[in-house]
Formats: C-alpha cells, sequence, structure tokens
C-alpha cells in the first residue's frame, strides 16, 4: 500500500508541466563484488532531483556465478537542509516487491 501511494504521488508530482521545468534527472549504476559471498551486486537507477529535493528509485540485480536476479528495489527521498547537511529516509523491498525495511538517516559533510 505505501507503495502504491509512492507511486502515485511520485506519477502526480512528475507529471505537472511546471515541475518538469526545474527537475534534474541523473542516472547511476554500480557494480561490487563480494568476497566471501562470491557475489557479483549491479545497482542501476536514477536521481530525479528539485530545488533540494531528490527522489532515487533504483534496483539491485545478483550474480551467483550463473545467472544475473532481481534482488532488491529501493525507493530514497534525500532533502538537502544546507551544504552540509542531508536527511533522508529509504523503502526496501525484496524481489517479490513485499516491504523489507525503512531506513532514516542524516549524512553531514565537513
Amino acid at each position: 500500500m505505501k507503495t502504491t501511494l509512492t507511486t502515485v504521488a511520485m506519477a502526480t508530482v512528475l507529471s505537472t508541466a511546471a515541475f518538469a521545468d526545474s527537475l534534474d534527472i541523473e542516472g547511476f549504476g554500480v557494480a561490487e563484488y563480494e568476497l566471501e559471498a562470491d557475489v557479483v551486486t549491479t545497482t542501476v537507477g536514477a536521481d530525479f532531483g528539485v530545488d533540494r529535493w531528490t527522489f532515487t528509485p533504483s534496483m539491485s540485480l545478483d550474480n551467483d556465478g550463473q545467472d544475473y536476479a532481481f534482488a532488491e528495489a529501493e525507493f530514497t527521498v534525500n532533502y538537502q537542509a544546507n551544504d552540509a547537511v542531508n536527511l533522508y529516509g529509504t523503502i526496501e523491498t525484496d524481489q517479490d516487491f513485499d516491504y523489507e525495511e525503512t531506513t532514516f538517516g542524516v549524512e553531514f559533510r565537513f
């Protein structure tokens, strides 16, 4: 239910013409190798930024040496409070899009 509401809210916000003029979009990818687990994890996603807000959907694939398999999906909302402090929240799902975890945090730079 939370995922559905978040998706509807994002679609509504992203569809407005005024919002589209100030929208920054940047894609990203990450590849990691875990030594002990012998697994390669690849993550792809996009950052949708407007003003001090960034919305980041992403998905991860794992490869255990045989095939890539969908591992998880995440949706993060980040607010840049000032040049040194970011506040964020992340919702994680498993490979079946079942809820796994919600994380809130503060990131700072000095």
